[in-house]
């Protein structure tokens, strides 16, 4: 597929008519970036929300559009919306509205269906690695109940106030915000999902942000309180799901696409942690949690896997120093893969 003219492609897909409004796909605004690799095509959709969920729901009829450039059996779709300035709420819905964020450009979640698999890892590392790219990028930790970003950005400080907002402590120029900034780290936080919902708002709405590319958002594992409050309140333009190559990873890595799907929020792609570990001595690799998981349910789900992060020290280390790994070697493979999720996340957003 890689003699595949992506222009054709894409003049091709500009024709396709939406079944029974007579629009064509060229006129709905939608930014559409391919790749191609041996194994497939897949096409990345981007715009305003409402455009993007209308195409979203002609996939079938698009493949058949297609048919003639690509097998369709190959042909994976991702698609990402962009919610426009709100309406005002309806006083007899229960529906909360979503914020009004003019401050930030893209809202990126990472998320995990289980806990300990290295999500704040992949999130604190890829904030730093948009941010080498000269992005304006602000991170906030919002996984209230075991907040890791104090540690591995090597922070111990309360974050200041301006009048009623707080002012987010910098790390290298990169903006940041965590409950754990707040809460002494031998404290247990006890909130049910009222208070969840208050901390999500005022972390964004009574915090003084700069003006920001992407706000890199450090969930809570699980499918809770957390993730449905960000999904009703948040406008995100898209999450990113963190698995280990394991079974049981597995199983709730999938629940936590499953929910994002539901919700209508762009599943960017899959990250598998804890892929492999190399031996020190002789440089051979081994896997301890299986192999091939984030390929399967990347398969089963029709979401890319962005990369496989190898099990190491250096990694081990540098989180619990306060450097992540990003920072401290750039030249090491693991670094080399975030910084391959960081170009990703620009090619979906670059035009928006």
């Amino acid at each position: 597929m890689a003699d595949m003219n992506k222009q054709a492609l894409l003049d091709h897909l500009a024709q396709f008519k939406i079944p029974n409004e007579g629009v064509i796909f060229s006129g709905l605004g939608i930014d559409v970036h391919v790749q191609i690799n041996a194994e497939n095509v897949r096409l990345i959709f981007s715009g305003d929300l409402r455009a993007v969920e209308k195409v979203s729901k002609c996939q079938s009829d698009i493949k058949e559009h297609l048919s003639s450039f690509v097998d369709t059996k190959n042909l994976q779709f991702i698609f990402s919306g962009q919610t426009k300035p709100k309406q005002k709420q309806s006083t007899t819905g229960n529906t909360p509205q979503k914020l009004s964020l003019p401050f930030v450009k893209n809202i990126i979640a990472v998320a995990s269906g289980k806990g300990g698999v290295g999500k704040s890892t992949v999130a604190v590392n890829l904030a730093c690695a948009l941010k080498d790219t000269r992005h304006r990028v602000g991170l906030l930790d919002l996984d209230i109940y075991g907040p890791s970003v104090p540690t591995m950005l090597g922070i111990q400080q309360e974050p200041e106030k301006e009048g009623n907002k707080v002012i987010p402590i910098s790390y290298s120029g990169m903006a940041t915000l965590s409950i754990g900034y707040l809460i002494p780290a031998d404290k247990a936080v006890i909130w049910r999902g009222p208070l969840i919902q208050k901390m999500v708002y005022q972390f964004l709405m009574e915090t003084k942000w700069p003006e920001l590319d992407y706000l890199i958002l450090d969930t809570p594992p699980g499918t809770g309180d957390v993730h449905l409050s960000l999904a009703q309140i948040v406008p995100l333009s898209g999450v990113l799901v963190v698995t280990t190559p394991q079974k049981l990873s597995l199983i709730d890595a999938e629940k936590s696409i499953a929910m994002y799907e539901t919700l209508k929020i762009p599943v960017l792609g899959l990250v598998e942690n804890m892929a492999n570990v190399q031996c020190p001595k002789c440089d051979h690799s081994f896997q301890i949690f299986d192999e091939g998981g984030g390929v399967s349910l990347s398969h089963k789900k029709q979401v890319p896997l962005l990369a496989s992060l190898p099990i190491n020290s250096i990694i081990r280390e540098s989180g619990d120093a306060g450097t992540p790994f990003y920072v401290k070697n750039q030249k090491s493979l693991a670094s080399q893969k975030v910084g391959d999720i960081a170009k990703y996340i620009e090619k979906v957003f670059q035009k928006n």
